[in-house]
């Protein structure tokens, strides 16, 4: 019997116009929740302070932004939910949550 030959995996990016593209090139994603937190706020300060859990998920491959998001604020940073609908790269309209940076509450209270 011949091996079955194996296809290399094509990673699915954002639209080239889509706000998850901005400012990112294609890359490997490291899992690790450091590193996730990192681009996270990476985010937050060089691209937008808004931030959906689709953006988190096709632009940084990060699938539970939920989890980092809680331990953001365990660390001191001022981040909100708010609610909204949006369309993914397949043009499926989902009820996503949409993440918005205030600040790092150290910052606020030294001020």
């Amino acid at each position: 019997m011949k091996p079955l030959e194996q296809t290399p995996r094509k990673r699915l990016m954002p639209p080239s116009n889509s706000v998850a593209s901005k400012g990112l090139k294609h890359r490997r994603y490291n899992t690790t929740a450091t590193s996730q937190r990192a681009s996270i706020l990476h985010w937050f300060s060089d691209i937008s302070p808004r931030l959906s859990t689709i953006d988190a998920r096709e632009a940084m491959g990060i699938m539970s932004p939920a989890s980092r998001i809680y331990e953001l604020r365990n660390m001191g940073h001022e981040i909100i939910l708010e609610w909204e609908r949006q369309q993914d790269t397949t043009g499926t309209v989902h009820k996503v949550g949409v993440y918005i940076y205030l600040n790092r509450l150290s910052e606020v209270r030294n001020v």
